[in-house]
């Protein structure tokens, strides 16, 4: 999979599932304010499943797969900031992050201090790298509750 200056966009609260083999963000932006963005791939031949919970779809990797690489670059972007919840997950073998942003968290709650951020979790067989002014961010903008940064990697550099 493959996005040069790409904007794609789904209804907030809705999910945004990329999968396939290798997956390049060059200069992109994907957004699903408050719902779930996720990416990855395979590399060689499995089934990745896919779980559906209410409104939220979610991927399945296969624990003997390999895994393929993701790579967002030139000034990409993943968004899932909103009023509540929103979460991103990327599942790799390499991932890395070239002057690219990924960013959850909670954005004009109304003051609602339960208002909660999801979570980023980055997940990678092998080397999670961040490099070039990259920003991996869940914060709260106004009143509510930060979410998780969660980190599973052989390595990671940045």
């Amino acid at each position: 999979i493959q996005t040069t200056s790409a904007l794609l966009q789904v209804p907030d609260g809705q999910s945004l599932l990329l999968v396939g083999g290798n997956v390049l963000l060059d200069g992109s932006t994907l957004a699903a304010l408050g719902g779930f963005v996720e990416l990855g791939g395979l590399t060689t031949e499995g089934r990745i499943g896919l779980q559906i919970e209410g409104d939220r779809l979610s991927l399945q990797f296969p624990d003997g797969g390999e895994r393929a690489n993701v790579l967002l670059q030139q000034q990409s972007n993943i968004f899932v900031l909103a009023t509540e919840g929103g979460n991103i997950t990327l599942t790799a073998r390499n991932l890395d992050l070239v002057g690219s942003n990924l960013l959850a968290g909670v954005t004009n709650s109304g003051g609602n201090p339960t208002n909660r951020a999801g979570d980023i979790r980055l997940r990678a067989t092998g080397t999670i790298t961040a490099t070039q002014d990259s920003v991996i961010g869940n914060a709260v903008f106004g009143t509510g509750i930060g979410g998780n940064i969660e980190i599973q990697a052989g390595s990671l550099s940045l």
